[in-house]
């Protein structure tokens, strides 16, 4: 069994990562450091505190999982790994190279694993949707994620805490890509949408080429009209659903197939991306697989750095 702590009492900590934890047999308790909000115990929540250095040196946790604003992720995951600890970190993880490789040498010195939640990829409508299309051997595969406007106190927005689009999008860019076609890209070209008077990157679109006529197009943005879908075209075939990306685990997901003059739609339903992320890393964590979990971590984040390089 392991006990966690939670850096941060984030929205997408409230509404996603500690109902998550709550279904995890292998977590027995929750530990939460937030300097503003005040938290009661409830459920696994045993302890709370107000300081993230004294709720590292002082929990008993054997994984920290951190949900602060992008800038911090590195100073208290290498604290966290410092003190033995194994680390879970939102996405994106890192911001630099340096911080990557410091974090992964770190982890790999001390036995712990080191992971992102960066978690579309385990709901069962994007199993599905690679399986549709695993007997075409190339193809374009279009998404695109675009949100409304955010607050300007968001840290999204706050070139200091780390925001911009390409920090908190970019990592949909690259990893879906390289989950879909199953290598890295060969080549990627990106280009900034933002305008000259926007004080982050507000948007970003492009492509990546993966060999073999296989290529992935991508737009992604603040301050757009909803859109968030993915579709895969080869010739007279395509498949597409809608909330590839963050997709609320009460949302009952379909498919619409297009072929010659055919078209369908099938029903996947519903299913709960951050249960299953968790599950997995801890099934690993049981099973002594750390280096497996170290390796995704490592590949999934040079390609997002390779695309967000592309960008400056």
């Amino acid at each position: 069994m392991s006990k966690i702590l939670l850096l941060g009492y984030s929205d997408i900590a409230i509404r996603r990562v500690i109902p998550a934890i709550n279904k995890i047999d292998e977590l027995s308790s929750i530990d939460i450091a937030s300097r503003s909000k005040v938290i009661k115990p409830i459920n696994k929540i045993k302890k709370v505190y107000q300081s993230y250095e004294n709720a590292i040196d002082e929990s008993d946790s054997d994984v920290v999982y951190i949900s602060l604003p992008n800038s911090n992720h590195f100073e208290y995951a290498i604290k966290s790994l410092n003190l033995n600890k194994n680390v879970i970190i939102d996405k994106p993880a890192v911001l630099k190279l340096s911080h990557l490789n410091k974090l992964v040498n770190v982890a790999e010195k001390n036995n712990l694993f080191i992971t992102q939640s960066c978690v579309f990829q385990y709901h069962n409508a994007w199993k599905k949707f690679k399986e549709l299309t695993k007997k075409y051997k190339n193809g374009t595969l279009t998404h695109t994620f675009l949100i409304p406007e955010l607050s300007t106190d968001n840290f999204r927005m706050s070139e200091e805490l780390g925001g911009g689009s390409i920090n908190d999008m970019g990592i949909y860019a690259s990893e879906i890509g390289r989950n879909f076609w199953g290598s890295n890209a060969k080549s990627i070209f990106i280009q900034d949408t933002s305008s000259k008077s926007d004080k982050v990157n507000m948007g970003f679109s492009g492509y990546a080429k993966y060999g073999n006529d296989k290529e992935a197009n991508f737009e992604f943005g603040f301050n757009k009209e909803y859109k968030n879908k993915v579709i895969f075209k080869n010739n007279n075939f395509s498949i597409s659903y809608e909330r590839v990306f963050s997709p609320p685990d009460d949302l009952n997901i379909s498919m619409v197939i297009k072929e010659k003059a055919s078209s369908k739609e099938i029903t996947v339903g519903f299913d709960d991306t951050f249960t299953n992320y968790l599950k997995d890393v801890f099934d690993k964590y049981k099973n002594n697989d750390i280096d497996t979990i170290n390796k995704e971590f490592k590949d999934s984040n040079v390609e997002f750095l390779n695309f967000k390089k592309e960008l400056n």
